[in-house]
């Protein structure tokens, strides 16, 4: 196995195409937009502003790869119902009864 598949990169397009490594991504990008270090937002900070920054990534890795909400709760090392709490939280949060029920 090559370095550049164990990285999730396609060696014939260079796009990602490991739903975990594109996960790291908008982690990465998330952070970058809310100014804070990639560490917090897997950390258990409780400050509101790497809160905000976890749910937000929590909500695009959801919407943009489509994970379960466990898949989402083992990067995040977090319980499946926590994961819900934050996509149910603050802005962005849309339907709140579409979740019930999935684990």
């Amino acid at each position: 196995m090559t370095q550049a598949i164990f990285q999730g990169d396609c060696r014939w397009c260079s796009k990602v195409t490991d739903p975990l490594a594109q996960a790291r991504v908008i982690v990465q990008e998330v952070a970058d937009e809310h100014r804070i270090p990639v560490d917090d937002v897997y950390s258990r900070d409780q400050r509101a502003y790497i809160v905000a920054a976890r749910a937000c990534a929590m909500r695009r890795i959801r919407n943009e790869l489509g994970l379960k909400l466990m898949a989402i709760g083992d990067i995040f090392g977090l319980d499946h119902s926590t994961v819900i709490y934050h996509l149910n939280s603050g802005r962005g949060a849309r339907d709140r009864t579409s979740l019930r029920g999935e684990h």
